[in-house]
């Protein structure tokens, strides 16, 4: 599997150590750029090496190294090694090891950690990468966006600076940006962070010409290691070819485990988390905390975990902070107001969090709760079906524009109150925003740009229990199962972008849609002719959905390189190369991971074979870029 790497030389991540007599420091990229490329295969013996070195109990045997393929015990040709190790705490040590022949280069690097360390070194995940496709890039310039994807391409200095960082060391540390520019001050405190004493005073950059450089890019072939597994990797984490239902499990503990820990004593959530600073930023959405307590709600019926539906319920608690009161049509209604704005799908997201909250724990006020908020919506839509998407408050104006979600929103909100208070005035408020939307704002529409309606088809999903005449809502969601797939990532540029969705694919973006196609499947399977056909593309789609997803969340090969492992595991970033985790990312991915294993357990199906990359031509038309 390829891999891409960036190097910092390990004397500059450590410190100034000894060397093992067996190591070359002379050796640097203008060396191993013309050594043979390993294979996957003996990458993998060489991981396997290093963990029984510094993995294995402390009473084990030289006879149980693992046996060495003939091309790794007899290389002898100018080798570099990466070893990344971390302890769950801290941020990883990254040594960088230098010598003719792989083992004697993991030797060196392995050395160099256990001097650094000072006592005891006893690492839990351990990440190799080896430096497999080498390009020398000739007087660049720094000023300017660079070519090579950081999340693909190490960077390197010459051999006199011995610079260079794996990719994962050029996101955490920012050293390049989202946008491809580099910032040598980011470099320098990634130096001294990583220990490297008067990084400032004797600057690497005295005397360097940042408009003509000359660096050297390269990639990797990268294993993560710990005391169970040896797992290759693409882009710093690992793909996904097979989805258990054990894996799908563990996943979604991971997820409500992170939106556990992020709601406070308070029950605010850590709204916006940048990993890479350690940071929370000062921004919040009610509507995504509500989606939030949501998912947590799902996560407690599967998981039954007391902490977690607590959690859940300090999140409801801090809400009322937000809440006011307004009367409509005589009656006095509950809002969530945020800078004097009331939002549809805000209350819609309250409504349906609450009632999910009522079903689990049977608490009657809380169902009654959600039921006022029922009304808040019914008091948004109009004789038509059509609902008011933003009010003002206290005064209720009406304000432009519509968003493309809230209507589905409220549709499905409505579906979930009236499973703990089946009233017919919420069951009728669905029914006609649905016809609105299918009769009115989709009618005519070409499937290719129907509106990626994702919460339209699960509300879909719920009313045609309810309905009497089926066709034409059958029909709808037929239509937006295939809108949602159409555009889906199945002939990848990269072989990590099967599944996602837009350029570059984001991991909210595939929640929602694996969602609504795992709802609309449940909608279609059971219906014949072009239904079926429909339900079996929506299954397809939402399995490549997942498999992208899974890569967006944290693991200990990935969390390892920033300031707090364990605050990050679990969580789902914003894209494969942006680390920014918000609780909407978290709460989508979790609720469609939810999905998926229910779906799965109710088919009694193990595992799904993920679909494989199309070719080119047979993949249809190409992902268009969000609006």
């Amino acid at each position: 599997m390829r891999r891409l790497a960036i190097l910092l030389p390990a004397a500059l991540l450590i410190g100034i150590l000894p060397r093992p007599l067996q190591a070359d420091p002379t050796i640097w990229f203008e060396d191993a750029r013309h050594s043979p490329a390993f294979s996957d295969d003996s990458v993998r013996s060489a991981a396997a090496y290093v963990r029984h070195r510094l993995l294995a109990p402390a009473d084990a045997a030289p006879a149980d190294l693992p046996l060495m393929p003939a091309a790794v015990r007899d290389d002898f040709f100018p080798r570099i090694l990466f070893i990344s190790a971390g302890d769950g705490v801290r941020t990883a040590r990254v040594a960088a090891g230098t010598a003719r022949g792989i083992l004697k280069t993991a030797d060196d690097a392995i050395a160099q950690l256990r001097l650094a360390a000072k006592t005891d070194f006893k690492p839990r995940w351990l990440k190799i990468d080896v430096p497999d496709t080498i390009l020398v890039q000739e007087q660049l310039d720094l000023t300017r966006r660079l070519e090579f994807e950081r999340s693909l391409f190490g960077l390197a200095f010459p051999r006199a600076m011995r610079i260079a960082l794996i990719p994962e060391d050029l996101i955490a540390g920012n050293v390049i940006n989202h946008e491809q520019g580099f910032f040598p001050e980011q470099l320098t405190a990634y130096l001294e962070a990583r220990g490297v004493k008067e990084a400032k005073a004797n600057s690497w950059l005295v005397g360097l010409k940042l408009e003509a450089v000359t660096v050297f890019r390269f990639s990797t072939r990268s294993f993560y290691v710990d005391a169970s597994e040896i797992v290759p990797l693409y882009r710093g984490h690992r793909q996904f070819p097979r989805l258990t239902r054990d894996e799908l499990k563990a996943a979604a503990r991971a997820a409500a485990d992170y939106l556990a820990r992020s709601v406070g004593n308070s029950g605010q959530f850590a709204y916006l988390y940048q990993p890479d600073h350690n940071k929370v930023l000062d921004e919040y959405m009610m509507l995504e905390h509500f989606g939030a307590v949501l998912a947590m709600v799902e996560a407690y019926e599967l998981f039954k975990d007391d902490d977690l539906l607590a959690a859940a319920k300090r999140a409801v608690d801090f809400a009322d902070n937000a809440i006011g009161h307004w009367t409509q049509d005589g009656a006095r209604l509950p809002v969530v107001v945020e800078r004097n704005q009331v939002r549809l799908g805000t209350q819609a997201l309250a409504a349906a969090a609450l009632a999910r909250l009522a079903a689990v724990t049977g608490d009657k006020k809380i169902a009654e709760r959600a039921s006022a908020f029922a009304a808040t919506i019914l008091s948004a839509e109009r004789e038509n079906g059509e609902f008011v998407h933003y009010q003002t408050f206290p005064r209720g104006q009406a304000r432009d524009p519509e968003h493309p979600d809230f209507a589905g929103q409220a549709i499905a909100a409505l579906m979930l109150v009236h499973k703990v208070d089946p009233q017919p005035r919420w069951l009728g408020c669905a029914q006609r925003a649905a016809k609105h939307l299918i009769t009115v704002r989709d009618k005519g529409v070409p499937i290719a740009k129907l509106p990626g309606d994702h919460w339209l088809l699960r509300g879909l999903a719920h009313l045609h229990r309810h309905a009497d005449d089926g066709g034409p809502l059958l029909d709808h969601a037929g239509r937006l199962t295939q809108a949602l797939a159409m555009n889906q990532h199945r002939a990848p540029a990269y072989t990590d972008w099967l599944g996602g969705y837009y350029s570059p694919p984001g991991a909210m973006t595939a929640a929602n849609r694996t969602g609504a196609l795992l709802a609309g499947y449940r909608l279609l399977r059971d219906k014949g002719g072009d239904h079926r056909t429909n339900a079996i593309a929506a299954l397809d789609a939402a399995i490549a959905g997942m498999a992208f997803q899974l890569q967006c969340q944290f693991r200990p090969e990935n969390a390892m390189y920033y300031k707090d492992p364990h605050r990050v595991l679990g969580a789902f970033r914003e894209s494969l190369t942006s680390p920014a985790v918000r609780i909407d990312f978290v709460s989508q991915n979790l609720t469609a991971l939810l999905d998926l294993y229910r779906l799965m357990e109710e088919e009694k199906i193990a595992g799904f074979a993920v679909p494989k990359p199309q070719r080119p031509e047979d993949a249809g038309p190409g992902p268009a870029s969000p609006k």
